[in-house]
């Protein structure tokens, strides 16, 4: 899991490669994708581009932005 600064959207990715997000403020899930079919290993949210980013299980990195 991982939240933006402002603690509005929070993000998780699981073992099969799915990755959602919720947004505190509206108390509902924005946004659920499934990028890759390996697990989520780690998430964090890139300030830079106001987006999170998601490490997987088959070397790469993916963004979601809320």
């Amino acid at each position: 899991m991982a939240a933006d600064p402002a603690g509005r959207y929070v993000a998780t990715g699981d073992y099969v490669g799915t990755l959602a997000i919720y947004d505190v403020a509206a108390q509902a899930w924005k946004r659920t994708c499934r990028p890759t079919a390996h697990g989520i290993s780690a998430l964090a949210w890139y300030d830079a581009y106001g987006t999170f980013v998601a490490s997987s299980y088959d070397g790469r990195v993916y963004e979601i932005a809320p």
